[in-house]
């Protein structure tokens, strides 16, 4: 099986003892993934050395991650374009008082950890892996101070700015980069940056922007506008909201917007597109409709490129799956670790497993080719088809990628009605974790 420590092969702490502990530990997570680390280990000594790892001074978050942002650049080359999508989420530790160097988080008495995570996303939506992440507190002394007086460098919203340049700086030159945010990234340091020729934004718009020529803000103009298009969405189940078609007007314009405080006089040429819901009335009292305002930097003239623009901002769902995982999957919040270094340690790791259980989730969506044997040996992907079809003989081939992924779904709880769709990463991650547990244990028998 294609396993998870591959992506740390170029992870180097000095020491070959510590580079292997790293691939240990990180297998052990991927079959323990819900478990805390007393529980996904073998005995009191295991456990020990995975602390031991932890709290050593030599292992960095930034080497645990830097060997898999490599790997994830050489699948980025494999691709014209790929989509960088950012977002940020808090991990929450106020329930361990114990742990120690933790910043407050929406409110005083609330502790954790911040994280900005960026993803290399393809346009169909398969996660390629982290290219850039930040992690910091929020000191308790900046509590309720305003920002604005602080400089742009030592402001939260500078983590865009961080992002994109760490991004800019290892993506090649011949793909195609795309930033995708929410509308918290729409600030101006991003809108009004030089950028390389290779790299472009799309985001969700916070500001109302004034147009240079006309001076009336982009709102008012786009809603002068024709309607370019009308297209129906299929639009995900949530834990807020039922899934539906979404039948959603479009209009969109080219045009050049202006700056303010400290990008005052600075002008830049833009796409704004605004994408309204136009059929709700099968929506529930709380559901509010899409209505989404949205600009980028790339010159968009026909419906088909807007239509385009609008499916890449759609994938910034993608990253609010990875967090989920990361927060409800591999359970980050529950580790009781003494300090804050230790607990960046564990995370990084856990970031990596989080990736991995998206990225196989994702791939099944994308590949229906007999290409199975890249991922499970003839020996694996035919323990898995009976533990899936018990009353099935085995094929003569093996099953492609998108079966393999459906079988993992089935096995870890996924019912697979016509309506369900795709198994989602929480069935998928624990179907996973009951085949590795059944190889396991075949293994031994064999022996």
């Amino acid at each position: 099986m294609v396993g998870i420590s591959d992506e740390f092969e170029e992870s180097d702490f000095g020491d070959k003892r510590l580079n292997k502990r790293l691939k240990s530990i990180s297998e052990a997570f991927v079959r323990n993934s819900e478990n805390s680390i007393p529980e996904s280990f073998e005995g009191w000594s295991e456990t020990k050395s995975a602390y031991r790892f932890m709290s050593n001074p030599k292992i960095t978050r930034e080497e645990i991650l830097r060997s898999h942002t490599n790997k994830t650049v050489e699948r980025v080359k494999e691709h014209d374009t790929v989509l960088a999508v950012q977002d940020t989420t808090s991990l929450d530790f106020t329930r361990h008082k114990n742990t120690k160097g933790l910043g407050y988080l929406d409110e005083k008495n609330s502790h954790g950890i911040m994280l900005h995570t960026t993803l290399a996303v393809t346009e169909e939506g398969r996660p390629l892996g982290i290219i850039s992440q930040q992690s910091w507190i929020r000191e308790t002394e900046n509590l309720g101070k305003r920002s604005r007086k602080r400089p742009f460098e030592e402001k939260e919203s500078s983590k865009w700015i961080k992002a994109i340049e760490e991004t800019e700086s290892i993506i090649p030159d011949n793909v195609h980069v795309i930033t995708v945010g929410d509308r918290e990234s729409d600030i101006s340091d991003l809108i009004f940056r030089e950028r390389p020729s290779n790299s472009d934004y799309i985001v969700r718009t916070y500001h109302d922007r004034v147009i240079s020529e006309t001076k009336e803000r982009m709102y008012e103009t786009l809603e002068k506008e024709d309607e370019a298009a009308r297209i129906t969405l299929d639009i995900a189940n949530t834990s807020s909201r039922k899934g539906r078609k979404a039948v959603l007007s479009i209009r969109f314009k080219q045009f050049e917007i202006e700056g303010t405080y400290r990008w005052k006089g600075k002008k830049t040429k833009v796409t704004a597109i605004i994408v309204n819901e136009e059929e709700v009335s099968e929506l529930k009292e709380k559901e509010r409709p899409l209505n989404w305002l949205l600009i980028t930097s790339m010159p968009l003239e026909k419906i088909e490129d807007v239509i385009r623009a609008i499916n890449i901002y759609r994938t910034r769902w993608i990253i609010e799956r990875f967090h989920y995982t990361l927060k409800s999957g591999c359970k980050v919040e529950n580790l009781q670790l003494e300090e804050r270094q230790r607990l960046e340690v564990a995370i990084a790791i856990y970031d990596v497993v989080a990736w991995f259980l998206l990225w196989l989730t994702y791939l099944g969506r994308e590949f229906n080719e007999k290409r199975s044997l890249f991922f499970l040996d003839e020996r694996e992907w035919k323990i898995l088809y009976k533990m899936a079809n018990k009353d099935k003989p085995l094929p003569d081939e093996p099953p492609t990628i998108n079966e393999i992924v459906y079988m993992l779904g089935r096995i870890g709880g996924f019912i697979g009605r016509k309506s369900d769709g795709y198994p989602g990463v929480k069935t998928v991650w624990q179907g996973l974790i009951k085949l590795l547990i059944v190889l396991e244990y075949a293994d031994i028998f064999s022996n």
